[in-house]
Protein backbone atom coordinates (compact mmCIF):
# COMPACT_ATOMS: atom_id res chain seq x y z
CA UNK A 1 0.00 0.00 0.00
CA UNK A 2 1.43 2.85 -0.44
CA UNK A 3 2.61 5.49 2.02
CA UNK A 4 -0.15 8.61 0.86
CA UNK A 5 -3.16 5.62 1.03
CA UNK A 6 -1.94 4.61 4.26
CA UNK A 7 -1.74 8.41 5.40
CA UNK A 8 -5.29 8.56 4.34
CA UNK A 9 -6.33 5.49 6.03
CA UNK A 10 -4.73 7.05 9.29
CA UNK A 11 -6.35 9.89 9.16
CA UNK A 12 -9.63 8.90 8.50
CA UNK A 13 -9.69 6.27 11.88
CA UNK A 14 -8.00 9.24 13.91
CA UNK A 15 -10.30 11.80 12.62
CA UNK A 16 -13.57 10.19 13.22
CA UNK A 17 -15.72 12.09 15.51
CA UNK A 18 -18.77 10.67 17.34
CA UNK A 19 -21.49 11.58 15.97
CA UNK A 20 -24.75 12.27 18.79
CA UNK A 21 -28.31 12.78 17.70
CA UNK A 22 -30.37 15.94 17.85
CA UNK A 23 -31.98 17.30 20.88
CA UNK A 24 -35.66 16.18 19.00
CA UNK A 25 -34.87 12.95 17.95
CA UNK A 26 -33.64 12.34 21.84
CA UNK A 27 -37.05 13.17 23.41
CA UNK A 28 -36.69 16.76 24.39
CA UNK A 29 -40.15 18.80 24.76
CA UNK A 30 -40.51 22.14 23.30
CA UNK A 31 -41.81 23.88 19.84
CA UNK A 32 -39.42 22.37 17.89
CA UNK A 33 -39.99 19.00 18.88
CA UNK A 34 -43.94 19.60 18.97
CA UNK A 35 -43.42 21.04 15.42
CA UNK A 36 -41.62 18.39 14.05
CA UNK A 37 -43.82 15.75 15.55
CA UNK A 38 -46.67 17.68 13.82
CA UNK A 39 -44.45 17.31 10.27
CA UNK A 40 -43.89 14.01 10.55
CA UNK A 41 -48.00 13.37 11.19
CA UNK A 42 -48.80 15.30 8.40
CA UNK A 43 -46.45 13.99 5.63
CA UNK A 44 -48.00 10.20 6.72
CA UNK A 45 -51.49 11.42 6.42
CA UNK A 46 -50.64 12.83 2.90
CA UNK A 47 -49.03 9.65 1.95
CA UNK A 48 -52.08 7.40 3.46
CA UNK A 49 -54.23 9.76 1.01
CA UNK A 50 -52.24 9.80 -2.13
CA UNK A 51 -52.36 5.20 -1.42
CA UNK A 52 -55.93 5.51 -0.43
CA UNK A 53 -56.31 6.99 -3.70
CA UNK A 54 -54.26 4.83 -5.85
CA UNK A 55 -56.38 1.74 -4.32
CA UNK A 56 -59.32 3.39 -4.76
CA UNK A 57 -58.37 4.33 -8.77
CA UNK A 58 -57.57 -0.04 -8.49
CA UNK A 59 -60.99 -0.84 -6.88
CA UNK A 60 -62.87 1.17 -9.65
CA UNK A 61 -61.26 -0.19 -12.08
CA UNK A 62 -61.67 -3.99 -11.20
CA UNK A 63 -65.29 -3.41 -10.37
CA UNK A 64 -66.16 -1.85 -14.01
CA UNK A 65 -64.69 -4.37 -15.34
CA UNK A 66 -66.32 -7.40 -14.37
CA UNK A 67 -69.86 -5.37 -14.31
CA UNK A 68 -71.74 -6.85 -17.50
CA UNK A 69 -71.82 -5.29 -20.75
CA UNK A 70 -75.42 -4.25 -21.63
CA UNK A 71 -77.86 -6.01 -24.29
CA UNK A 72 -78.64 -2.43 -26.23
CA UNK A 73 -74.21 -2.36 -26.80
CA UNK A 74 -73.55 -3.91 -30.20
CA UNK A 75 -70.61 -6.22 -29.85
CA UNK A 76 -69.07 -4.19 -32.85
CA UNK A 77 -69.15 -0.99 -31.01
CA UNK A 78 -67.17 -2.18 -28.29
CA UNK A 79 -63.67 -3.02 -30.67
CA UNK A 80 -63.61 0.52 -31.99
Amino acid sequence: MPMRAMFSVLLALVAVVPSEACSVCMGASGLTADATNNAIFFMLGTLFLVFGGIIAVGVSIVRRSRMAIPEYVEASSLSK
